[in-house]
């Protein structure tokens, strides 16, 4: 992450739909696919029955074993995550060597993590890495392409009715009087049934004027009274919720299972 170089603070004011229940791994990157294009304007999006598969597969409303955190819905928290790195254009390009894609991450302001592994290169994830995304599997998982984007995850009292979600649905509100639409937004990388309730969206938010901590220096935001701050904890048993364990099709599937019994 970069450190704050603006000092406007924001205020959020977002309208999203939460569902009812029965009970921050990365996107994927895709080797063989090239990256698609920016998008224009919103109101010359694609129809939903046009979007990326493994994104339609994702935004629908099952939920097994979810979590609520309280009783009223809520916004428990929104937060400005990652900055520049998700939808990084040209890193899912399988012609690049590995110094190619650290030179490309690193250039977007992500970090890079040397692996010792007897693995073959190639055998390797991204995201075993970096937390850099690339174009098309930001845009795989998302719906829409958010070239060098920002990550915000909003945390939700109530798990979510994905397919209710929808960018034009948030605004975010900058003290400027500015309101901004992110780019697009996902259950995405909660994305197993027993999760969701958080979702995150990708935007210019950086660039807008939301900064970490109170904006005026770096890491304000771990001086005493100044947070992070801590919203809900839970305490479940081994046994809860491994029904909804998984997410929709393959995506992830290297990464599951991955419960407390499992582990």
């Amino acid at each position: 992450m970069r450190a704050p170089t603006q000092t406007r603070n924001a205020v959020v004011a977002i309208m999203s739909t939460v569902g009812c229940s029965d009970n921050e791994a990365t996107p994927p990157t895709d080797q063989t696919g090239t990256d698609t294009p920016v998008a224009g304007d919103q109101s010359e999006a694609p129809p939903e029955d046009e979007l990326p598969v493994p994104y339609q597969q994702l935004m629908t409303d099952r939920l097994v074993d979810a979590d609520y955190w309280q009783e009223e819905p809520a916004i428990l928290a929104a937060g400005l995550g990652f900055t520049d790195i998700n939808g990084v254009p040209g890193l899912s390009d399988p012609n690049l060597s590995l110094t190619e894609i650290e030179a490309m991450v690193r250039d977007a302001g992500a970090g890079w993590h040397n692996v010792a592994s007897t693995a073959p290169v190639d055998e390797i994830d991204l995201r075993a890495r970096t937390s850099a995304a690339s174009l098309f599997g930001i845009t795989q998982v998302f719906g829409y392409p958010s070239p060098n984007s920002d990550g915000r995850p909003m945390e939700l009292s109530h798990p979510v009715l994905a397919s209710t979600v929808h960018r034009e649905d948030i605004a975010v509100h900058l003290n400027t009087g500015e309101v901004i639409t992110p780019d697009n937004i996902s259950v995405m990388p909660n994305g197993e049934y027993n999760e969701r309730s958080t979702l995150v969206m990708n935007g210019a938010f950086e660039a807008k004027g939301l900064a970490f901590g109170e904006g005026a220096t770096p890491l304000t935001a771990y001086r005493p009274g100044q947070g992070p701050r801590l919203c809900a904890a839970k305490l479940t048993m081994a046994d809860a919720g491994l029904a909804g364990k998984g997410a929709p099709g393959t995506i992830q599937s290297g990464s599951f299972p991955n419960d407390l019994r499992s582990l």
